[in-house]
């Protein structure tokens, strides 16, 4: 029977008044796995990341979805040619902690990975979030099921510097200090 639980080592999970939540989660059998792949999806992953009611006209920066298989151990999250227009991001360590760990941009198979976007919305209806498509090799109907946690983070503001021009600076010239 399917069931969701928070980890219990989250002790920065709080989800009453929060804005940003895992939502809207299905796994279904992948129709035309290739069998020139060494590892083609099997089964596609939906899942939306998902704002508060009211934040339809809210742009959110920073999307990310982290997600880690835990059962079956051979099970990954692989590439397929439905998925969307984001960051798909592998750790460049396999070893290393996700958390403080270097990520890099492949469609490589890999047991935890990290769906990014720069600017995104979050809802676009009555829990509707932003939905994502991820393969995964390993599971289906035929192989078993799947066990994965996943985290979800967003911004709402983005954190930068203002636009500047700097004019007539010539050698030896310098502008200290913090400039707007």
């Amino acid at each position: 029977m399917t069931s969701y639980q928070n980890a219990a080592d989250d002790i920065d999970c709080d989800s009453a008044g929060t804005t940003v939540f895992i939502g809207n989660v299905a796994l279904s059998d992948f129709q035309e796995p290739r069998a020139d792949v060494l590892n083609p999806a099997t089964a596609i992953l939906s899942i939306d990341v998902i704002s508060a009611p009211g934040s339809q006209a809210w742009t959110f920066h920073f999307v990310t979805l982290l997600l880690q298989i835990e059962a079956p151990s051979d099970a990954l999250f692989v590439d397929h040619s439905g998925r969307g227009n984001f960051h798909r991001e592998v750790l460049s360590d396999p070893a290393a902690d996700p958390v403080v760990a270097y990520w890099v941009e492949s469609i490589e198979p890999a047991p935890i990975i990290r769906i990014r976007e720069d600017v995104t919305a979050l809802l676009s209806g009555d829990g509707n979030g932003r939905t994502y498509y991820i393969g995964v090799a390993g599971v289906g109907s035929d192989l078993g099921a799947l066990r994965f946690a996943v985290s979800a983070e967003a911004s709402l503001v983005r954190e930068k510097s203002c636009h500047l021009v700097i004019d007539d600076l010539h050698a030896g010239d310098r502008i200290a200090g913090y400039l707007d």
